[in-house]
């Protein structure tokens, strides 16, 4: 077969996995794992600058929605991706969400073709790289970060990180070959600088990534001396010029980091002492590790996850903010179910290649990615894609082993397609998977954001922990005081303020909100309910919420503050207005009744009943009866109703408790919560009205009894019954 041929087939196989991958990936996103219909937090500052790009084609030298009232400079963040998503919708228009979900299926799988080209510059044969490269589009948890749902950094950056290796690797093999001054190599090496300084400008992480990759060129220099100069100025240079060109390195003050410092050493002759290389990567990985500013809460993560042995002290005060901050799901260590169910099938797989790869590949850029790859997933659990590459050429070795192909394709295969049922595998062997999420859900959301549009101005600012602030300037258009860019020192303090402001008094909370220029404040009832190291109270540096704290009142007693005024409320977060002129009667929630404390035990416990209300109204209803509890039978009604619950079912549960209280095991102000709750959520019912006048009535309470049947007669003008035992009140009150 003919070179020509044989180059068409490969361009052909390669072309056809991409096609294969969107489609399974598509596929992956509707029916396994849907994603939420909107882009997740940390990825709303991007959807909407890509959004800004398409329809003005810019961004604004300075976003006044975010970080109320100063601003953000949107020159300290990296923006490329945005610009080329959002430059690319400018020119094919259509529906902009619909766009930028194909985006981000799609562009992650150009990463197909530059593994394979990296496999083989890394001396892999056709049928492996191919076979390798291909298995990246099923890869599970490659999956997990391309459903659609999000416009990652690693989105645009990825395929370029992979690109710069491919090339890195190439120059090597082109001057170990062709010699360090041949031509192939010089254009190698210059494209390697070309495609760092976009990787840099795509994603804040390439820096780090940066760093390794020139500590791993120094050492081999240093060891072999068979790096190409041409590759090491093209690098060096690059990264000097992404120091001074791109804004956010400029911010950031690239020109003398850890990497730059690298990028000199790196050009410079080699070193007859060990010790000045040794001396070099300690001052490096020092400098990198301890660093303060836009990376201040990466090395205090870090230094503190390395202090601490990985698990989180009880004490929040032993960590610093940024790292109280920063050291959260996302960018935690995984458990050991999460790191079995994501990765011991590919491991599995990888296990008959290890002792060829460590022989075949020791020294090589692809050889040390993979212990990189690792390491950083270790320390940051979001960087999961990484590990899921670096293993491919490993299993691609394994893949030698004829025998091993269908039975290793096909548990990977079975991984993506039935992931939930190999979650529940290793759930059955004890080990326990961290829940993440909080008790905000879709539903919850769209009524919130709706409100927010329809009933504030537009130029009225909104403090809320970060996780609302993205999706209220993205899908609200408000002004935030918080934000989801993490890499502004600013902003992290004022979020670790926002935090303790919660836990202190009404006045002190008013006063933060004041000197940020907003009237409307976010709570939700993860703020208290939440104790575990990813909760406010943690975030605040606090074991135990204080008596006086204004958290407590806005949870369960918004009627003791002086200041503040709830205006909105759904499941799980209230909305207060400082000053507020009328006082909203908002409808009974479950999490905001403290007589339902006791139904759960703690917040793990809590979201259980919230992910599913109606299923946990008959459950909490079932264990109601069998204890004779009747607040939790009340419970179990206030869940049914906002769940959706059978009116009939709901009903019979509602004449338990009135049967209860006849019994007198029941108290009449619960009791006539519970019926107007009922009446709230299933619209008038007058027999409901009636017979809690006349259970007033008979406790004495006639004012209240008077105004039951005054809203008896304003539903039904003709009752009869209610307008005679209203005179008979009456005629008792004026004997």
């Amino acid at each position: 077969m003919s070179k020509r041929i044989r180059s068409i087939l490969v361009v052909s196989a390669l072309i056809t996995a991409v096609i294969a991958g969107y489609y399974f990936r598509s596929w992956f996103a509707n029916d396994i794992m849907p994603p939420s219909r909107r882009m997740q937090t940390e990825t709303t500052q991007s959807y909407r600058y890509a959004r800004m790009i398409s329809e003005d084609g810019c961004i604004p030298r300075l976003d006044t929605l975010v970080m109320y009232p100063g601003g953000m400079s949107t020159s300290e963040n990296s923006i490329f991706e945005e610009y080329i998503a959002g430059g690319i919708h400018r020119v094919t228009g259509g529906d902009f969400d619909l766009f930028i979900r194909l985006f981000s299926l799609l562009f992650p799988l150009l990463t197909i073709p530059l593994l394979y080209l990296w496999m083989r510059a890394a001396d892999y044969g056709v049928s492996s790289a191919l076979a390798g490269s291909t298995l990246y589009a099923f890869i599970f948890p490659a999956l997990l970060r391309a459903r659609g749902e999000s416009f990652y950094r690693e989105t645009v950056a990825l395929p370029f990180l992979v690109a710069l290796a491919w090339l890195v690797e190439k120059a090597i093999s082109n001057g170990e070959r062709d010699g360090q001054r041949s031509r192939k190599t010089l254009l190698t090496s210059i494209s390697a600088g070309l495609i760092l300084i976009i990787a840099l400008a795509a994603w804040k992480v390439s820096a780090f990534i940066t760093l390794f990759l020139f500590l791993y060129l120094y050492w081999r220099n240093y060891r072999r001396g068979d790096i190409p100069f041409s590759l090491r100025l093209s690098l060096a240079a690059a990264q000097l010029l992404a120091a001074l060109l791109l804004s956010h390195m400029r911010h950031d003050g690239a020109l003398i980091s850890p990497s730059s410092v690298m990028a000199v050493l790196l050009v410079l002759k080699r070193p007859k002492s060990i010790w000045i290389p040794v001396a070099g990567t300690l001052l490096a990985l020092l400098s990198a590790f301890t660093g303060t500013g836009s990376a201040g809460h990466v090395s205090a993560v870090i230094v503190a996850k390395i202090r601490f042995m990985f698990s989180h002290p009880s004490n929040p005060q032993l960590l610093s903010d940024d790292a109280r901050l920063f050291w959260v799901p996302g960018y935690t260590t995984p458990t050991p179910a999460q790191f079995l169910l994501l990765f011991g099938i590919p491991i599995a797989a990888a296990i008959p290649g290890v002792r060829q790869f460590f022989r075949e590949k020791n020294g090589k850029l692809i050889f040390w990615f993979l212990f990189l790859s690792l390491a950083g997933y270790l320390f940051f659990d979001r960087l999961l894609v990484l590990p899921a590459i670096a293993l491919i050429p490993v299993i691609a070795i394994s893949f030698r082993k004829k025998w091993f192909i269908i039975p290793a394709m096909s548990l990977i295969l079975l991984q993506s397609v039935f992931p939930g049922y190999i979650s529940e595998m290793i759930s059955r062997t004890g080990l326990r998977y961290r829940n993440t999420s909080s008790f905000l859900n879709d539903t919850e959301l769209d009524s919130f954001l709706q409100w927010v549009r329809l009933e504030t101005d537009s130029d009225e600012a909104v403090l809320s922990f970060w996780h609302i602030s993205g999706l209220l300037s993205a899908y609200a258009d408000r002004p935030v005081v918080t934000h989801t860019f993490f890499e502004n020192s600013d902003n992290r303090n004022t979020i670790v303020e926002f935090a303790r402001s919660m836990f202190m008094t009404e006045e002190s909370l008013t006063a933060f909100m004041l000197e940020r220029k907003c009237s409307l404040i976010v709570y939700q009832a993860d703020f208290l309910l939440d104790c575990s190291y990813s909760g406010l109270l943690y975030l605040a540096g606090l074991q135990e919420v204080p008596d006086y704290s204004v958290a407590w009142k806005m949870h369960y007693a918004p009627e003791l503050l002086s200041y503040l005024t709830p205006v909105f409320q759904g499941p799980s977060l209230r909305v207060f207005r400082i000053g507020a002129l009328n006082h909203e009667t908002l409808p009974r929630q479950f999490l905001f009744e403290e007589r339902y404390r006791h139904c759960y035990d703690g917040y793990d416990s809590a979201r259980d009943l919230m992910f599913d209300q109606r299923a946990a109204s008959g459950y909490l209803a079932d264990r109601a009866m069998e204890t004779m509890d009747p607040d939790m039978l009340s419970g179990a009604i206030l869940l049914g109703v906002s769940g959706g619950g059978p009116e009939r079912v709901l009903e019979q549960m509602l004449n338990d408790l009135i049967q209860l209280y006849i019994q007198g095991s029941y108290t009449l102000d619960h009791l006539a919560e519970d019926i107007e709750t009922f009446i709230y959520w299933f619209g008038s019912r007058t027999e409901l009205r009636l017979l809690l006048a006349r259970l007033y009535a008979s406790e004495s309470m006639f004012t209240n009894a008077e105004l039951q049947y005054l809203l008896v007669l304003e539903e039904d003008p003709g009752n009869i019954q209610a307008s005679d035992e209203l005179h008979l009140l009456t005629d008792r009150g004026t004997e």
